[in-house]
C-alpha cells in the first residue's frame, strides 16, 4: 500500500473496506421512513450506474426501486428504522434493466441523529441465471 493509502486507512478502516469490497454499499438516513442517499461506493456505482453525485440527498428507493416493489422496500425501510437488520433476495433496477440482489440491510444510530442505515447489494443475477439453467437441463436429462 502507499503511504497515501495507509493514512486513509488509519483514519477510518471501514471506510477503506467498504471501498474495496466488490459489492455496491450505499450509506442512508432514513428521513421521514425514507432512505435519503448520503453516500454510495465505488462498485455502487459501477453496477448500478449512477454516481454519487447524481443520487446524493435523494430518496434511494426513486432511483433503484421498481415501482411495483415499492410496498417490499418500505417494509424493509421500516425494519431498519426500527433498529433491525434486512437479509432478503431483491430484483432492483439499474442503469440497464433488472437485476436480482442479495439485500443486507445494516441500521446503525448515533446520538445525534436518528437511525442511519447501509445496504449492502450483491449481485446475484448471473448466478440465479444458471442455477435454471441447471434445474432445466436436469429435467430434460
Amino acid at each position: 500500500m502507499e503511504p497515501r493509502e495507509l493514512d486513509a486507512v488509519a483514519r477510518d478502516p471501514y471506510e477503506h473496506l467498504i471501498e474495496r469490497v466488490q459489492d455496491a454499499v450505499v450509506k442512508f438516513e432514513l428521513v421521514d421512513g425514507e432512505p435519503i442517499v448520503r453516500d454510495v461506493n465505488r462498485a455502487f456505482a459501477d453496477i448500478f450506474g449512477y454516481a454519487t453525485a447524481a443520487i446524493c440527498g435523494d430518496s434511494l428507493n426513486d432511483w433503484i426501486v421498481p415501482e411495483w416493489l415499492l410496498d417490499e422496500a418500505e417494509r424493509l425501510d421500516e425494519q431498519t428504522g426500527a433498529g433491525e437488520v434486512n437479509y432478503q433476495r431483491v430484483k432492483r433496477e439499474i442503469d440497464t434493466g433488472l437485476r436480482e440482489f442479495l439485500y443486507r440491510g445494516i441500521p446503525y444510530a448515533r446520538d445525534d441523529r436518528p437511525i442511519d442505515g447501509s445496504a449492502v447489494y450483491t449481485d446475484i443475477t448471473d448466478f440465479v441465471r444458471q442455477q435454471h439453467r441447471l434445474q432445466v437441463l436436469n429435467r430434460v436429462l
